[in-house]
């Protein structure tokens, strides 16, 4: 996986950060229709916060690939 500006364009599990010298965090990528959502996966309180990729802006990395 390597950084990159360009927002995901499939659902599941990405490394988000704001800027290259930002702490990165896990989100979960999701649909709704026609729109992605982005979901963070933390348990500072950030879970709860949904917002709309297109709104989104940062860096990421990804899709992670679950375990072998």
């Amino acid at each position: 996986m390597s950084w990159t500006t360009e927002k995901p364009k499939l659902i599941g599990v990405y490394w988000h950060r704001a800027t290259p010298a930002a702490q990165s965090h896990p989100v979960k990528i999701y649909n709704v229709g026609t729109h992605f959502y982005v979901w963070p996966i933390e348990e500072d309180g950030r879970a709860n916060i949904t917002v709309r990729l297109e709104d989104c802006s940062g860096e990421w990395a990804g899709p992670m690939m679950p375990p072998a």
